[in-house]
């Protein structure tokens, strides 16, 4: 899939019937009930039932798995029954239009578990290009809705942000994240953790290592900052095999259900 640019293999179904790539136990473990899981943010979002459940079940077991190693064996097989089952169910075209957020959310969990497996054998770099590619033009169907922002502007723009560091695409995410920061009041690194966190987020020390120098380089007033720089080795080593400790309370309450609602007032328009 690497080298061709697109998914080469069938996967089993999300409670591992079929042929194919099949789940990890954890993922088969979630019950249906985990698919409930009520994220404000998310509520309005879900036409696609196997985007939803790969968001939730991701959620569930990044944080069953908090503070403890995630092992590497395991990464690789939820990387790859994660990023063929999305692949594989992008519509063709030839039905109704899905909303552009879920087609977003489903390419930011295809990058992000490209992120947090890191290169083994071979480079990411063409399927990633690939599929930034088809992410930004669904952010920019995207943008066309008018919407609050809340933290799934934030989650959808930084891992663009890190998955295009040292191209061209990197200033569409940077611009933007710049923009949703300053209407959320972001200022602090750990401040607009919080916010990722809330979507999904693995984490790790090692996590906050690599998304950090994003994070300053996004704000930095020198325009001539080297972005290549910032195309760090992404190896599970690096990022997010361990979940953050000692979580602070979130700050996402009632104000941000509100925003959660005006979004869905906008999007659906006068009754």
């Amino acid at each position: 899939m690497l080298i061709l640019g697109h998914p080469q293999f069938p996967v089993q179904d999300d409670e591992g019937f079929g042929d194919g790539i099949p789940p990890i136990p954890e993922w088969l473990s979630c019950s249906s009930t985990m698919e409930d899981d009520t994220i404000p943010e998310l509520s309005w979002v879900f036409d696609d039932k196997i985007v939803r459940t790969a968001l939730v079940r991701l959620r569930h077991i990044f944080k069953r798995v908090e503070g403890e190693p995630f092992p590497g064996t395991k990464l690789h097989d939820i990387v790859l029954f994660v990023t063929h089952r999305l692949l594989l169910s992008v519509p063709d075209g030839n039905g109704s239009s899905p909303l552009p957020v879920t087609e977003c959310i489903r390419y930011a969990l295809v990058l992000y578990m490209f992120i947090i497996q890191g290169p083994t054998y071979y480079s990411h770099a063409v399927i990633l290009n690939s599929i930034v590619t088809k992410y930004i033009a669904n952010m920019e169907r995207l943008e066309s809705i008018p919407h609050v922002f809340d933290a799934l502007d934030v989650w959808l723009l930084t891992i663009g942000s890190v998955a295009s560091a040292g191209t061209p695409n990197h200033a569409f995410f940077a611009a933007r994240i710049r923009n949703v920061c300053v209407h959320l009041d972001i200022t602090d690194f750990h401040d607009m953790l919080e916010y990722i966190r809330s979507i999904c987020w693995i984490g790790g020390s090692h996590g906050e290592d690599l998304l950090c120098p994003h994070w300053n380089t996004t704000f930095a007033d020198h325009s001539q900052l080297d972005l290549a720089n910032l195309a760090v080795d992404l190896s599970p080593i690096r990022f997010g095999i361990q979940a953050l400790q000692n979580d602070s309370p979130m700050k996402l309450t009632f104000t941000k259900e509100m925003s959660v609602s005006v979004r869905r007032m906008e999007l659906e328009g006068p009754h």
